[in-house]
């Protein structure tokens, strides 16, 4: 994985960026990241359990 991560850091340099606004740039990625993974768990679990009801009122 490291190569490809510096090869983004690369790109970013060589396209004019700062070392400083890539590495806020890569931050706030890994924070969106963890938010949609976060919500995504969420929705998982509302869905399993409204299937889980959705069964019990078949029973």
């Amino acid at each position: 994985m490291e190569p490809g991560f510096q090869a983004i850091v690369d790109c970013m340099l060589e396209a004019g960026w700062a070392r400083g606004e890539v590495m806020r740039a890569l931050r706030r990625l890994m924070a969106a990241d963890n938010m949609t993974q976060k919500e995504n768990a969420r929705v998982e679990a509302d869905l399993a359990i409204a299937r889980a009801m959705i069964r019990a009122g078949k029973s």
